[in-house]
């Protein structure tokens, strides 16, 4: 994108930002789409007059970092708000602009529980769950998928494996999935591209989709899905979930378009639970603290092999608390 049409960009979104919902003025599916991408921000000269003060305080004569602006647009069910999102030394920002208000939150890379990366068509997002000011704190920046990419280097920094030499054949780790050519060949591919270089995968676990039959009427069945399909893969470094969202449209061979990335560093977790459900379908909780979790539900059929992966990880990771069925 020229550097013409993102300062006309930036001048349409600053306008639109200060319109009250009603004001909204009527747009071409184009021109939404074009106010949904993200963009980078490299410099003082790209940032929006209303960061100013705050940045120029903030670095102090330290160098610009880079940063990238999701911005406020009337899509996706609901009117997002314009984010910045940047990090600096030891400590990720992420600064909300509400009208004329700058909410604020910094976490520490360290602390950061799990981030996760969504793309469902053209909706993508970007969610960073941990501590920040002493209590639980979520953002999530939605955005326009076609330039996803510029949320990379914000990942790569949370997740471990990124910080460590090439010590493992990548080719070699990402073969471990072709068993999923013809159970999920999808989440094969998802699989690999999970992987960062220097990363050895343990063991992965599907989940196929679980749906439960609401009724059956003249030889035909209506059902609603319990849990869209899985996959946990544990690293040596960090636990990947890679999952169906359950709002996504399913497209030739019953397949649904998009997936969520979640990708939780091992010294993250303090405990994982396993729990039976009264349909007998077992809970799997990944704990951390401030009472933060993620839950997945599988398949009674799957019982052994979700023991048999959390005997890995009880090896992977000694410091993690394994308890209920699973202890």
């Amino acid at each position: 994108m020229s550097d013409d049409l993102e300062r006309r960009l930036q001048i349409e979104r600053d306008r639109i930002a200060q319109l009250e919902t009603s004001q909204l003025p009527m747009m071409t599916g184009g021109e939404q789409t074009r106010l949904s991408w993200a963009r980078a921000i490299r410099s003082r000269a790209d940032l929006p007059q209303f960061y100013h003060g705050f940045m120029d305080e903030l670095l102090a004569g330290r160098a610009f970092p880079y940063a990238v602006l999701t911005p406020t647009f009337a899509g996706f069910m609901r009117r997002e708000l314009e984010r910045l999102i940047f990090s600096l030394e030891r400590d990720l920002y992420v600064l909300e602009r509400s009208r004329q208000r700058l909410n604020t939150t910094r976490y520490a890379l360290a602390d950061i529980h799990y981030v996760e990366l969504g793309a469902i068509l053209l909706y993508g997002w970007l969610k960073i769950s941990g501590p920040a000011d002493g209590k639980l704190i979520t953002s999530t920046l939605r955005f326009n998928v076609v330039n996803d990419q510029l949320l990379t280097p914000f990942i790569e920094q949370i997740r471990p494996a990124a910080r460590r030499p090439d010590a493992v054949d990548l080719p070699t780790e990402q073969r471990k999935f072709d068993y999923l050519l013809n159970e999920n060949f999808k989440f094969m591919n998802y699989a690999r591209r999970s992987l960062l270089p220097g990363e050895c995968v343990i063991q992965p676990l599907l989940q196929p989709e679980i749906r439960a039959t609401l009724i059956t009427l003249l030889g035909r069945s209506w059902s609603r899905t319990v849990a869209t399909a899985h996959i946990h893969i544990l690293t040596d470094t960090e636990w990947i979930i890679i999952r169906d969202d359950e709002h996504s449209p399913i497209g030739h061979g019953q397949v649904r378009y998009g997936g969520i990335w979640t990708y939780v560093p091992l010294d993250r977790i303090t405990s994982v639970s396993l729990s039976t459900r009264h349909d007998e379908r077992l809970t799997l909780t990944l704990h951390f603290s401030h009472d933060d979790r993620l839950d997945s539900v599988f398949a009674p059929s799957n019982r052994e092999a979700v023991a048999a992966f959390l005997k890995q990880v009880a090896s992977a990771a000694p410091g993690v608390l394994i308890h209920g069925d699973a202890a």
